[in-house]
Order: structure tokens, then sequence, then C-alpha cells
């Protein structure tokens, strides 16, 4: 785990979807779990291929421009709008747990 410590709490959106402010308030990340159904592959060492399966992590980046985010009430943040996936940069994927996602976007801060 990274040394440095979270400062926000996590907002829960829906099971298995987050969104969890940065400590300086000017990124707004969103962990969400998602599932591979063997249709991905990954080749190990020895060249042989593997069907990914099961439910994974990923960390996502809200695309909003410098501006801090100090009020979640404000109008840019009220409704679903900002949770469609189209404003969402990816960060990291393939993250076997929630805490790796969260361990994901405080190394980012650093």
């Amino acid at each position: 785990m990274s040394a440095v410590e979270r400062r926000w709490a996590m907002i829960r959106v829906r099971a298995g979807d987050y969104l969890l402010p940065s400590n300086d308030k000017t990124t707004l990340w969103r962990l969400a779990t998602y599932e591979e159904h063997g249709d991905a592959e990954w080749q190990d060492g020895d060249g042989r291929w593997h069907k990914i399966r099961g439910t994974f992590w990923a960390v996502y980046r809200y695309e909003h421009g410098r501006r801090s985010f100090p009020d979640l009430d404000a109008p840019e943040w009220t409704g679903d709008d900002f949770l469609d996936w189209d404003r969402w940069v990816c960060h990291e994927t393939s993250l076997a747990t929630r805490a790796a996602a969260i361990d994901s976007v405080l190394r980012a801060a650093l």
C-alpha cells in the first residue's frame, strides 16, 4: 500500500462503482468493476496464450479540465450526466481488488 493517506471518503454510486476525489480535490477518480468473459487473452513468458476471465477493477479519471470540485452538489455534478462513460478516461485496468484500485489512485498522486 502506498504511503499517501486518503483525505476524502469514497462515494458509492452503486455496487462496484465508486467516486473518489483526489486529496487536493483537482481530480475526480472512478473505481469500477468489470467482467472479462474470455474474449481477451494474455501471453505468458513461454509464449502460451491464456483467456482472461473474472471480475476486475479499473480506475478512470474524470475529464473536467483543471478546475477543482469542492462542492459535489454544484450544477456540474448533479444528475447522472457526469457519470456517462464517455466523460471518463481510463487510468488503469485489470486490478484484482478495490484496495488495489485505491492504491492506484494514491500512487498517481505521488
